[in-house]
């Protein structure tokens, strides 16, 4: 679901944080593709929370879109 509304979001995502915001719905479509019989959790889990997207993550989570300003 997280995806399916990312990928909606993706086309107007502001061009300052459009890079970090592909990140993080790349890593939640990977770990969501991830989740299957004989997965580890590591598989899962990783994508997500690993520190290879944490600073995407990151960027993502704190980034002001002026919601507050409406």
């Amino acid at each position: 679901m997280i995806a399916d509304i990312g990928a909606e979001m993706q086309p107007s995502a502001p061009p300052d944080i459009a890079e970090e915001f592909r990140t993080v719905l790349k890593a939640i479509e990977t770990s969501a593709s991830r989740l299957k019989t004989g997965a580890k959790a590591r598989d899962v889990v990783d994508p997500v929370y690993g520190e290879q997207n944490r600073s995407a993550f990151d960027a993502v989570d704190t980034y002001d879109c002026g919601a507050a300003d409406g």
